[in-house]
């Protein structure tokens, strides 16, 4: 997975376009690490100007450890469509694959 940083003050670099950095992410797997420490990993289907992101197929994880997303199907919660708020995302990591 390829790491993005989250700065919602951030502005992009000279010629670049976000909208099409938000294209390529579309339907492709994306791990959010919340302020909590819970991630949650799913589809990336859209966000808004607010900079909020909606993914489905989302499962919750509550220990950041490696090992703990590679466990069993008990230390996940399924929440299906979710929507998760710029001011509670730390980091976001998109699957290259």
């Amino acid at each position: 997975m390829s790491k993005i940083s989250n700065s919602v003050n951030s502005k992009p670099p000279s010629g670049i376009d976000f909208r099409d950095e938000l294209r390529s992410w579309l339907n492709k797997r994306m791990r959010i690490t919340l302020t909590d420490g819970r991630i949650l990993i799913g589809v990336f289907l859209c966000t808004d100007r607010d900079q909020n992101i909606i993914i489905g197929s989302c499962a919750e994880y509550l220990n950041e450890e490696e090992e703990r997303l590679k466990s069993t199907k008990d230390d996940q919660r399924l929440l299906g469509l979710a929507m998760v708020g710029a001011k509670h995302m730390v980091s976001i990591q998109i699957d290259s694959s």
